[in-house]
């Protein structure tokens, strides 16, 4: 008897692993885009892009679930190839040592349209919060951030206090 209600409880707890339904969606690049602000000299605004990452978007039982994203460092563009050369350089972003930023969430809360998750930038990884906005329907997901670029070691020797410590992110998902 013991055996039969062990192979009861068993299947049933299989049963309703198998609900849980996981899917993953690589992240479509040619529709998403990762977008940065920065100010600089306190008037100006430099806007830039990173052009070439990738990541996946897993969704538990039709919610979302985790997102993660690996950027490559090199493919920045700010429409100015020398300030772009710049930041790929050693002095600054150091693509070379360091080729990618990496994001990985560890939870999201819907309800308060957050992402809590870890953003590793130059081998410092640090938490982030995202503010999020889903929508099923399109297929897209829109995060919003600011941080501190100091706090990542994106320092700029003697020019470093004509830039501003704060770099806004937006970044869409299309999946």
């Amino acid at each position: 008897m013991r055996w039969y209600v062990l192979m009861l409880f068993s299947s049933l707890g299989f049963s309703i692993i198998c609900d849980a339904q996981l899917k993953t969606y690589a992240i479509d690049t040619s529709a998403s885009k990762v977008e940065f602000n920065v100010s600089h000299l306190g008037v100006l605004n430099v806007n830039g892009t990173f052009q070439d990452f990738e990541g996946k978007v897993a969704f538990t039982n039709n919610t979302l679930s985790a997102l993660q994203a690996r950027i490559r460092v090199k493919s920045i563009f700010t429409n100015d190839a020398s300030r772009d050369e710049t930041l790929v350089s050693k002095s600054y972003f150091n693509a070379i040592a360091y080729p990618t930023i990496q994001f990985e969430s560890e939870n999201i809360k819907l309800a308060s349209e957050e992402i809590f998750g870890s953003l590793t930038i130059k081998k410092v990884t640090k938490p982030i919060v995202l503010s999020l906005q889903w929508s099923e329907t399109k297929q897209e997901i829109r995060l919003t951030a600011q941080i501190s670029r100091k706090n990542f070691n994106l320092k700029f020797g003697s020019m470093n206090g004509l830039i501003g410590d704060i770099v806004e992110i937006d970044v869409l998902v299309k999946y």
